[in-house]
């Protein structure tokens, strides 16, 4: 792959972190991985409306499946008994995702601050009734009027 790097910025990048508080969160993305430990997990992309993104990572370990539960339920997932879903599953699915500010190191040790979800806080997403359209009145014409049928 060629690459000029003389157009390449020597500046990290930052991301825009959302304010603490629920946000509606649309998964966009889910990557299959597994854990140097040989844990799989599932890397997810959410994103809010205005085009923020937030990462979190769903490790299904015997003492992790409470979290994927609670976060499969905040997606509107049936986990009332077994099931057997993909990472597909979730893409476009909602949440109202309690996002929490947190302070880290980061492997060069400067302190940064990134984006947590907190399962625990979130909620399912209720999709707003859909209305019927209002269909107009239709006149009817009573005597030498031509009737449409």
């Amino acid at each position: 792959m060629k690459i000029d790097f003389r157009t390449i910025s020597d500046e990290e990048v930052s991301y825009e972190l959302l304010s603490e508080g629920l946000h509606l969160l649309k998964v966009v993305k889910v990557e299959e991985k597994t854990s140097n430990n040989g844990n799989e997990f599932w890397f997810i992309t959410y994103q809010d409306k205005e085009g923020t993104k937030v990462w979190d990572s769903l490790f299904f370990t015997e003492k992790t499946l409470n979290r994927v539960k609670k976060c499969f339920s905040n997606l509107g997932l049936d986990v009332s008994g077994e099931a057997d879903y993909l990472a597909d599953d979730i893409v476009g699915l909602y949440m109202n995702a309690y996002v929490q500010i947190e302070d880290y190191v980061d492997k060069n040790g400067n302190k940064k601050q990134k984006n947590t979800i907190n399962l625990w806080q979130s909620e399912k997403y209720q999709a707003p009734a859909k209305k019927e359209p209002v269909k107009p009145k239709v006149e009817e014409k009573v005597g030498d009027a031509e009737m449409p049928f």
